[in-house]
């Protein structure tokens, strides 16, 4: 039988946090002679991902009387700081992880979340220093670039703000697309009429991505430019249940025969979907009761359930 260390760094290796705990807090109790630096920070490690930040802390600091200006365990106590929003503790932890690393690049995240917590301190001029340094040092990370437009707007600097988030759309479309901070701001922007993604930014963003500048530009695209869109990105992305119900759903407005609105439900029931109700009234032409489609959908109405279609 493997030895409790063994068994615990595979569990933790395999992601498996509280099997890899448990046995990390039974070697410590039944021998704790093997105690070592490992072992300390493999259960803070664990602790923290279980979200039991308090004992993370106390098994990263049991890892740092071993070695004082143990990076890996500090990390681990700066992350808990910063989760318990306790800004003053992790300005100082950060900023000991920073210089603890043994290279520059070895500390850019470090260096990143001090900059975070100063900021939350109001300490405006070190972060911007250490925020500029950063985006010289490592210009293609785009954290340095979203936190000098998110200190901008906790000083209440509209102008600047907006430069700083123009910066960061502009080099980085996909992250803006999925940064909340972001898409506040140019909610307010777009209220004034400035349009802040296009379809230009879908063919380089991920999935993830693509279904948030999908949702914006949902309102602001033609029938025909949403239907072809929504069709490239279900080929782009294949099997992404988003964009397959996006693509039926828009491909109701458009279905003219028994065939094609008999593909429509065979595919959504290939992905378990249901198409929304909006689209098939669209489709039925409720103001035409005696047309073709509104024919096709009273006989065809359904969504698939685990029985099969329901009418």
């Amino acid at each position: 039988m493997k030895n409790l260390k063994a068994r615990a760094k595979e569990f933790q290796e395999n992601a498996d946090w509280p099997r890899a705990r448990k046995l990390w807090e039974e070697l410590h109790e039944t021998a704790p002679g093997k105690a070592d630096l490992q072992s300390w920070t493999g259960l803070a490690r664990c602790c923290f991902s279980l979200k039991d930040l308090a004992a993370a802390d106390r098994a990263a600091q049991q890892a740092l009387e071993i070695k004082p200006g143990h990076v890996p365990a500090l990390t681990i106590s700066a992350r808990t700081a910063t989760t318990q929003e306790n800004w003053p503790r992790a300005a100082q932890l950060w900023r000991t992880a920073a210089g603890a690393a043994p290279k520059p690049a070895a500390g850019v995240n470090a260096r990143t979340a001090l900059a975070r917590a100063l900021i939350e301190l109001g300490e405006f001029e070190e972060a911007e220093a250490l925020l500029q340094a950063l985006i010289a040092d490592t210009p293609g990370k785009p954290a340095p670039w979203e936190l000098l437009a998110k200190m901008a707007e906790k000083r209440k600097n509209t102008a600047v703000a907006r430069e700083h988030w123009s910066a960061f759309r502009d080099r980085f479309p996909a992250q803006a697309a999925a940064s909340p901070a972001y898409l506040k701001f140019a909610g307010g922007e777009d209220a004034e009429g400035t349009a802040q993604f296009s379809l230009e930014d879908l063919r380089s963003a991920d999935a993830d991505s693509a279904q948030r500048i999908l949702s914006y530009l949902s309102t602001r695209l033609t029938k025909g430019e949403y239907g072809e869109t929504v069709r490239q990105l279900a080929e782009k992305f294949p099997g992404t249940a988003a964009f397959e119900a996006n693509f039926l759903t828009a491909r109701t407005g458009n279905i003219s025969s028994q065939r094609e609105l008999e593909e429509v439900l065979e595919r959504a029931a290939a992905f378990g979907l249901q198409i929304p109700h909006e689209a098939w009234y669209d489709l039925a032409g409720v103001e035409q009761p005696g047309s073709l489609e509104h024919q096709l959908v009273m006989a065809n109405l359904a969504w698939p359930t685990e029985d099969g279609w329901m009418f």
